[in-house]
């Protein structure tokens, strides 16, 4: 760099507190005290395709296992808020935002910025069923299915995995709470930019740079307690053990989010062509979406290491309920190819009388890649099958008229 380039520096650090929202007032109006859903098996022995049970009785009676929830129907406020997220100073969810950065004039008209983020989150909630305790809850293993795509090759034991014992099945008094009432609860994002900008003759212009950091959540607190639930930045809404379908294990309770994952590399630039046509392209090169491997174990498959049938069988011979286990791999650990999209813009300008008329060519995905946007997370045999993918090339045509 140029010794005789400017340098300024300058530095924020600012603490935002989450607005309360919807949640906190959903759980305390009486109107939604009212248990309006509930889930039970259903063994179609004779293949009629009608329970022959009845519906009414909340119990296993003939094809129907026992409902999930007890009070189905009836008034019942199953989830409610403590007092210590609603009352007193301080209790609001927060996070803390603090940066520095650089930039640096490497010559007349070019300039080099450089910034370090990071960001800490606090205050989390819990939610914890009080009618039940962590006795009331037996451990399981699932073996993954062998498939070439899964880790070594597939066939290995999930473990962490919970199922509520039926003597306990449907009861529920959920107290949504501080988190820290039970263990240590974090997420933190670091995160650093790095880009540049030059200024040349007749309008030209380039800039381009990259942006990376990394996420580390943990909520390890859970993993032998799961009665309870907790969730990240939602805070108001736990999700993380909420349905016993996430392996409670070190590397599903704290997670990392590499920093390759969260890397993008974005260059940019303007040229004016003879005639006064001014071209525009923007290259972009954007991490791969995560790929998830959800998994429907079955009764079947999960006594053997449960040493019982599910809960929700209740005692249905045979029993055909089924568990969707949220991930049989260790997140963040499998992606997609990354993004590579380039775009072009030819533009020119003419002045007719006092109105100014620029004509515009716009060519998205010029060389048509067909990267992969979403795919398909349930193992079986349309796993990983792409969902959606970026646009095909498109020529957009445009004028634009100012006066």
């Amino acid at each position: 760099m140029s010794g005789n380039g400017k340098t300024a520096n300058k530095g924020t650090i600012g603490r935002y507190v989450l607005v309360a929202g919807s949640a906190l007032a959903y759980r305390a109006n009486p109107a939604n005290a009212l248990v309006g859903s509930a889930n039970r098996t259903w063994n179609d022995g004779d293949g009629d395709y009608v329970p022959d049970c009845d519906l009414h009785n909340a119990g296993a009676n003939g094809e129907c296992g026992p409902l999930t929830t007890r009070g189905f129907g009836t008034v019942n406020l199953v989830t409610r808020s403590a007092r210590d997220i609603t009352e007193g100073f301080g209790v609001r969810p927060y996070n803390w935002l603090a940066s520095v950065s650089l930039q640096h004039e490497i010559r007349p008209g070019t300039a080099f910025t450089a910034g370090y983020f990071r960001r800490w989150y606090g205050n989390f909630f819990a939610q914890q069923n009080l009618a039940v305790t962590a006795n009331d809850f037996t451990p399981y293993c699932v073996t993954a299915p062998r498939d070439p795509r899964l880790p070594g090759g597939g066939g290995y034991d999930v473990c962490g995995l919970y199922d509520i014992n039926p003597n306990a099945l449907g009861r529920l008094d959920n107290l949504v709470t501080r988190a820290s009432n039970f263990g240590k609860q974090s997420e933190v994002f670091d995160g650093l930019d790095l880009t540049v900008n030059a200024r040349f003759g007749r309008g030209t212009l380039v800039q381009g740079g990259m942006s990376t950091g990394r996420t580390v959540t943990d909520a390890c607190y859970l993993r032998s307690q799961p009665q309870l639930s907790s969730g990240f930045q939602s805070y108001l809404t736990p999700t993380i053990g909420a349905s016993l379908n996430t392996p409670l294990l070190p590397d599903y309770c704290r997670t990392v989010m590499p920093w390759s994952a969260l890397t993008d590399f974005k260059l940019s630039g303007v040229y004016v062509l003879p005639a006064d046509v001014q071209v525009a392209a923007t290259f972009q090169n954007l991490p791969g979406v995560v790929d998830g491997a959800s998994f429907a174990a079955t009764n079947t498959q999960i006594a053997p290491s449960l040493g019982r049938n599910l809960a929700a069988c209740g005692a249905l011979t045979p029993c055909t309920a089924a568990v969707v286990i949220s991930n049989l791999l260790v997140p963040n650990t499998m992606f997609a190819d990354r993004l590579n999209q380039f775009d072009l813009r030819f533009s020119k300008i003419v002045r007719v009388g006092g109105a100014r008329v620029q004509g515009m060519l716009d060519i998205y995905n010029l060389f048509n890649a067909n990267t992969v946007l979403d795919v398909n997370t349930r193992i079986g045999p349309n796993w990983l099958r792409p969902n959606s993918i970026l646009s095909a090339r498109l020529f957009k045509f445009g004028v634009q008229l100012d006066f």
